[in-house]
């Protein structure tokens, strides 16, 4: 997760200083924890050297290294099943299954969370707030968590393509894929943009959120549940997103 959390700060193009020493400090505890994943695989995955050796040799020699972010961990599911057997000791690849469902299992809790609070934020911004000023911090906010979400969606994405890699596509039918166009709420609310230039002109509340009607297309992260424990938490989430989406 901190390589995926680095490799999203990291793509901004509009970091700040602290921002782009925050990214720095992360790459070093990743090249700190790298070094102690290849002291391992060294003893329980000794397939991960012999490809990690045969990357390198491969690379030109006025080639760029990768930054700590990008470089491949050789995990078992960066290995054909025709090589698994001899590439590391017995029972590994079923335990980076397991990682890599709970991690799909942590990474859809998130993304809902978060658009809950983003569906939050702009409820409250276009019911509350006036002028550029308030504006403004509304949207730092705003674009903060749909960061957040983005983090989480790439995260799923990820741990669901290595988990597939492992088990195969047939036996992970209970985690859809994860595409741009499901990351929504059930609130259809006025564009972030318009909304701006509108807030910045009036000079008393005006409310502009809107409830969805019967014709929307609600997307499947808020009907499926993963677990015992994600339904619970689903049936919490839905009655929040009720009861916020008719307090404006």
């Amino acid at each position: 997760m901190l390589r995926q959390k680095t490799i999203h700060k990291s793509s901004s193009l509009s970091l700040t200083l602290g921002g782009q020493t925050k990214v720095l400090d992360k790459r070093a505890l990743i090249l700190t924890k790298l070094k102690k994943l290849r002291e391992y695989q060294r003893t329980f995955m000794p397939g991960s050297i012999r490809a990690i050796a045969k990357e390198e040799e491969s690379r030109p020699s006025d080639a760029t290294p990768p930054s700590p972010e990008h470089i491949k961990l050789w995990l078992p599911s960066d290995f054909p099943p025709s090589e698994r057997a001899t590439a590391m000791a017995q029972g590994l690849a079923d335990a980076e299954a397991k990682l890599r469902e709970a991690q799909c299992n942590d990474a859809f809790v998130a993304v809902r969370r978060h658009l809950h609070y983003k569906q939050h934020l702009v409820a409250w911004r276009d019911a509350n707030a006036v002028g550029q000023s308030m504006a403004t911090r509304s949207r730092t906010l705003i674009d903060s968590t749909s960061d957040k979400v983005r983090a989480a969606a790439s995260k799923y994405r990820l741990a669901r393509r290595a988990l597939i890699a492992l088990c195969g596509e047939e036996n992970v039918t209970h985690l859809p894929p994860l595409l741009d166009s499901d990351l929504t709420s059930d609130i259809v609310v006025e564009d972030d943009d318009l909304a701006q230039r509108r807030l910045a002109n009036v000079s008393k509340k005006k409310k502009r959120v809107h409830n969805s009607t019967g014709k929307t297309t609600v997307s499947w992260i808020w009907t499926k549940y993963l677990g015992p424990k994600d339904r619970e938490l689903g049936l919490e989430e839905c009655t929040y997103l009720f009861f916020h989406s008719n307090s404006f």
